[in-house]
């Protein structure tokens, strides 16, 4: 959806009636046998046998999907958006980047623990005159 929407964006939507739809909003939705959600704007709606046939576009490509998309049940239409927070999001459902944010704060107070613990002390007679 570049350069509208950047990438890295979480967006935001609300569940939306088909029938409520207009040209040029941008909705979040999955085309049939996909399991990757498309973020896209509305260039074109049609009625088929009395049901909305919505053509979408990304704002970065440079043709209409190929294929218009209907809907049968609420879709998701951006309501706002919230710039870099998808990449937070990203790199909290890596395993290994959640680990290492648990972490980096532990190492962190022990690396203050040590360099504040006080140096070996000096025993009373060893005090010299």
């Amino acid at each position: 959806m570049e350069p509208a929407i950047s990438r890295g964006t979480l967006i935001v939507g609300t569940e939306t009636d088909p029938a409520d739809l207009k040209v040029g909003d941008v909705i979040t939705f999955r085309n049939e046998g996909s399991t990757m959600p498309l973020t896209h704007r509305i260039v074109n709606i049609v009625q088929v046998d009395g049901v909305s046939a919505f053509t979408t576009k990304g704002d970065g490509n440079p043709t209409p999907d190929a294929k218009a998309v209907s809907f049968n049940a609420p879709v998701h239409r951006v309501v706002f958006e919230v710039p870099y927070a998808g990449y937070a999001l990203e790199v909290l459902r890596d395993p290994r980047s959640l680990l290492l944010l648990l972490a980096l704060p532990v190492l962190a107070a022990a690396a203050l623990i040590i360099l504040r613990a006080p140096g070996p002390q000096k025993a009373r007679g060893d005090a010299q005159s």
